[in-house]
C-alpha cells in the first residue's frame, strides 16, 4: 500500500471517529435532556397531586370560628373557698356518678333564680390527690378528701353545709327549686 492510500485511509477513519464521537456526544446529550425532562415531569406530577389532595382536605375541614372559651363554672378543689360571691354551691362530681345529670338539672334550674354554683371534677388530674375513702372537708382546703359526689354550701369563704350522699343532695336541691 502506498503512503497516500494509508494517509487517505487514516483521514477517512479519523473523519469517521469524529463523526462517531459527535453522534455519541449528541446521543448522550439527548439522553441527559430526556432524563432531566422526565424527572421534571415526575416532580410536577407529584406537586399537582399534592396540591389537589390538600385542596380536597381543606374543603372537608369544618371551619367554624372556634374561639377558645374559659370554663368559669368548673373549678379545682383548691379553688373551692376562694370565689368572689358571699354564698354559692360547689358540686364535687365523682367519676361515673349516674345522678350527675339530675344534680346539674336542679342546680341549673336554681341558677335561673340567681343561685351561683361551681363544679369540681374529681376525675381531673389536678384533683387526683383529693380522692379518699371518706369525705372529709375539715381544715385547710388542701386537705379536703372526697369519696363520692358531694354538694357543698359555701358562705363567706367557709364550708357552711355538706351534703355527701345522693338522698341528702336530691332532697336539698328539690327544696331549692
Amino acid at each position: 500500500m502506498s503512503k497516500t492510500k494509508q494517509i487517505a485511509k487514516k483521514k477517512v477513519e479519523a473523519k469517521k471517529n469524529v463523526i462517531d464521537d459527535k453522534v455519541a456526544s449528541n446521543n448522550e446529550i439527548v439522553k441527559l435532556i430526556k432524563i432531566v425532562l422526565i424527572l421534571c415531569a415526575v416532580l410536577l406530577l407529584f406537586y399537582f397531586l399534592t396540591e389537589f389532595v390538600n385542596q380536597k382536605l381543606n374543603q372537608n375541614e369544618y371551619s367554624e370560628n372556634t374561639t377558645p372559651t374559659i370554663q368559669y363554672s368548673k373549678i379545682l378543689v383548691g379553688q373551692i373557698l376562694n370565689r368572689d360571691e358571699k354564698e354559692y354551691y360547689v358540686l364535687v362530681e365523682a367519676k361515673n356518678d349516674q345522678y350527675l345529670d339530675l344534680y346539674n338539672y336542679y342546680l341549673s334550674s336554681a341558677k335561673e333564680d340567681g343561685l351561683t354554683y361551681y363544679t369540681v371534677d374529681l376525675s381531673d388530674v389536678f384533683n387526683g390527690n383529693h380522692l379518699g375513702d371518706e369525705t372529709d372537708v375539715d381544715g385547710d382546703v388542701s386537705q379536703f378528701k372526697f369519696a363520692d359526689t358531694t354538694l357543698l354550701r359555701i358562705k363567706k369563704g367557709k364550708v357552711y353545709k355538706v351534703y355527701s350522699d345522693r338522698e341528702a343532695i336530691v332532697d336539698y336541691l328539690e327544696k331549692l327549686k
